[in-house]
């Protein structure tokens, strides 16, 4: 494997385990160790990739399948990816692992009462209710890693302490490589026409230059699955994240 890949770290638990909160944390921690990562939050990325979801089991294979390929994109560029997501069945986190290295997987453990306690989305109070038939521990199974690279016990352990652990347990998350020179004009879509002045987003723009690393970012950080590509004031093109999942039709990585 190159020493150009970036890593992947997969965060799985149940909702409201605190999968979020750690990997924010851990985010900054490594920050302060000069590490940078991108994380893809689950909630997020579903927004860009399925914006009204139906959480139904085709759906939910297809989002877990592009969510792997949204990893594998950006770790074959250099970056490094913290994948906070439930990811219920196993077989889900099986294909990150085998398409994905180096990988580890974190078993976000706490106690499904004090997640219930926690549910700051109300999901577990919907799912009682009958609002929701398909929520992970409670309508459609859990399955737990079984050889997880290390256990966090959220429920005593706080967010900081659990970063660490992590980091202690997994030394290649130390690892920082130099990102290649991966742009949007290597994706994206050449002019696309005119651009709708009553779009929310468009004044959130990216360049022919600005790494795809960076245009995934802004498209999870606004739930927009497009981008207007701007150059000397002009539109270019768009990026979207399907061309971004479609470089790897093109490329081995």
């Amino acid at each position: 494997m190159s020493d150009n890949r970036g890593w992947a770290l997969w965060l799985t638990g149940l909702p409201a385990s605190g999968k979020t909160t750690l990997a924010g944390v851990l985010r900054q921690q490594l920050a302060d160790l000069g590490v940078e990562a991108i994380i893809l939050n689950s909630d997020e990325v579903r927004g860009v990739l399925t914006p009204n979801p139906t959480y139904k089991d085709e759906e939910r294979d297809r989002f877990y399948m592009d969510l792997v390929d949204l990893a594998r994109v950006l770790t074959c560029q250099g970056a490094n990816v913290i994948i906070a997501a439930t990811g219920s069945r196993r077989d889900y986190r099986e294909a990150a692992r085998k398409h994905l290295s180096p990988f580890a997987e974190v078993w976000v453990r706490c106690p499904i009462d004090v997640c219930r306690a926690r549910d700051p989305k109300g999901l577990y109070a919907r799912a009682d209710a009958g609002e929701i038939d398909s929520l992970p521990g409670v309508s459609v199974p859990y399955e737990p890693p079984e050889k997880p690279a290390v256990i966090v016990d959220t429920d005593h352990l706080t967010a900081e302490a659990s970063a660490r652990k992590v980091l202690a347990a997994i030394p290649f998350l130390r690892r920082s490589v130099e990102r290649r020179p991966f742009l949007v004009s290597q994706v994206m879509t050449h002019n696309p026409g005119t651009a709708q002045p009553g779009d929310p987003l468009a004044s959130v723009t990216v360049t022919p230059d600005t790494p795809v690393v960076e245009a995934v970012q802004l498209m999870v950080d606004h739930g927009s699955d497009a981008l207007p590509v701007v150059a000397d004031g002009r539109l270019v093109g768009i990026v979207t994240i399907r061309d971004v999942l479609g470089w790897l039709d093109r490329k081995k990585c």
